[in-house]
Parts: C-alpha cells; structure tokens; sequence
C-alpha cells in the first residue's frame, strides 16, 4: 500500500503489482459495476437483488454496486487479508466494509462459482490482468461458462478487459471467447476520469442469453436517484446519454470484430502465452482504439428511447460525447439524424 502525497491518491500494489488507485483507476473501478446494473436494470425495469463481483481491491468496484441498492453483495477474492488493504480507501469504497449487505468470501473464484447454488441477478469480474499466471484463467470459455450457470434468469455477466499493452488479435479473442458463452455481448469504454483527455484504455464487455435494450426514460429516473448521483458526479457522468455514449459495439458489431479470433480455453492458454509478449508495447493502445473504430456503431440502435423527444435529447447528448472520441464527422452525422427526427 502506497500513498503518494504529489499525485494525492492511494494506490494499491500486490506482489509488486498496481491493482487499484484512488484516483485514475476510479472511472474503470466505478463503471465496471455501473454499466451491467443498470444494463440490465434498464432493460427489465427492476433492479438487481443479488450481485456478485470477483476481486476485492480496494473496495471501490464492490462499493459502487451499493449506490443499486442490492439485497446482497457477495465479493470473492483469494487474497483473505484483501479486507485489510479494502479499509484504506475507505474515503472512496462507500464504506463498504461495514456494509450489512457485504459478504466477503476468501475463495477462487472458478472454485466457489462451480459450487455456489447462489443465483445472481449480476456477476461483475474484474479481476488482474489476463497476462498473469493464474488469473489468465478467469478469461476461459471454460470460466465464462462456469459464470453463466451462475446467472439468474435475465442475469447479466460483465467483465472487464484491458486495450492496453495486449495486441488487437488478443483483444479480439478475449471478445470471441466471451461471445461463444453469451450470445448476446455489449462492448463497452470507459471515458476520461475528470480534468483528463485521453480515455482511459480499458473496456467493459456484457453478456446475458437476452438481448439488453435499456429504457431511457427509466435510465434517466435512474441516474437522479441520491445514492447514483453522488457515486457517478465523481467519475463527471451527469446524464443517462453520457452512459450511452459508452457502447463501442452491439452483438451485430462485436461478431464482425472478433471474427477469425482464436478461443481461449483452458487448455491452450492462449492468451496466458500471448498476451505478455506485447506488455512494454506503447503502439497496441493506438492500434486497439482504430481498430474499434472501424465497428462504432450509432450508440441510440441499442436503446428503447420511447419517445422521439428522448431519442433527440440522447443523441445530442452522445454526439457531443462521441466528438472528443472519433471526431467531428462522426459526431456530425449523429446531430443530423437528431435535428431530422
């Protein structure tokens, strides 16, 4: 545990290895439990009861699942001291620990959903990265599948993926092998963490057995709730289309970019092996992000907006987020189809 007065932020490393900060990591640590919440709870309208997420840290990802309002929180993690490391953000993790509803659970997680009967409304993974001996194996098709027997009906997997020192044909297998599980798979990208431009280079990925077609009207009640509001205005997310301008591709889109891409399973390793050898690469950020590019699809195909007003109010929205990403033209086109409605 490090805490670093000139860049006022705490940061945790494990084995030598940065696994959470207080600072620039907290739009990934709050997003990859936002997104599949409210996903899926804009979609069926009813929030999720029971949620899982695998990997502590510092407490911040479990602790945004909170501001839902869930029935029970269960978080496993194989380190049994994690807690202790958890309690010194606790200025940035809701108080999680104290929490009635937090079950900590020091176990694997391959080990534990195998067993566990639990059924989960959401199960969030964001565990280290996949070019780590032993971790590499929560990116399996064999471990999607163990995730998705441990969903609920309507039940959504989210995970996270880093686009970052890890070539394009490797971010495209974790896709691929992610979709050979859920046949229904959303890409999503985490935004600039406040007072910085560049985005920050990691993706959430959401799988379910449905399709995921979020209310807009619901989501927009949503994001005004007290406890949402407080946790999203940290990370500088305002409204429900500022969420919606996160989708980088649908299942349409996420088929045509991993296409070709190899599987991951567990016995091959594939990306256990391949991953660590682009780990120093400075171009792979660059390359990863124009390689998505080329899929963007309009972010309002995959929502319900309702009413044409909602659909207008959401896509200015997106447009004017989407700008800083891919440009004017981009973001033009989409002001068009709004000014036409």
């Amino acid at each position: 545990m490090e805490k670093s007065d000139e860049f006022k932020t705490i940061i945790l490393s494990n084995n030598g290895k940065v696994e959470a900060s207080s600072v620039g990591d907290l739009p990934t640590e709050q997003l990859v439990s936002h997104i599949p919440l409210l996903w899926r709870e804009c979609t069926l309208r009813r929030p999720a009861e029971k949620v899982a997420v695998i990997g502590l840290a510092s407490g911040i990802t479990a602790g945004s699942v909170l501001a839902h309002n869930p029935v029970s929180l269960d978080v496993v993690d194989l380190e049994p001291f994690m807690p202790q490391a958890a309690a010194f953000f606790k200025d940035f993790n809701f108080q999680i620990l104290t929490d009635p509803r937090f079950h900590f659970i020091a176990d694997d997680a391959r080990h534990y959903f195998r067993l566990e009967p639990k059924k989960y409304d959401v199960i969030i993974s964001e565990p280290s990265n996949p070019w780590l001996s032993g971790v590499s194996n929560l990116f399996s098709r064999e471990f999607f599948e163990i995730g998705k027997k441990g969903l609920a009906e309507g039940g959504v997997y989210g995970q996270w993926v880093q686009i970052y020192g890890m070539q394009t044909s490797d971010v495209k297998s974790i896709c691929r092998t992610f979709s050979s599980v859920f046949p229904y798979v959303y890409v999503f990208m985490i935004p600039p963490a406040p007072g910085e431009v560049r985005p920050v280079p990691d993706l959430v990925l959401l799988g379910s057995l449905n399709p995921l077609k979020p209310h807009i009207p619901y989501m927009e009640k949503a994001v005004r709730s007290p406890d949402l509001q407080k946790a999203l205005g940290r990370i500088n997310v305002q409204e429900a289309g500022d969420l919606v301008s996160m989708l980088r591709m649908g299942p349409k889109e996420v088929k045509g970019f991993c296409e070709g891409a190899g599987i991951d399973t567990d016995d091959n390793g594939l990306i256990e092996y391949s991953a660590p050898l682009h780990l120093y690469d400075g171009d792979c950020y660059a390359s990863n992000m124009m390689e998505i590019r080329e899929f963007q699809p309009d972010p309002t195909d995959y929502v319900e907006a309702e009413k044409t007003a909602v659909l207008k109010r959401t896509l200015l929205r997106v447009s004017n987020d989407l700008k800083a990403y891919w440009g004017s033209d981009f973001a033009a086109g989409l002001r068009r189809r709004a000014e036409g409605l």
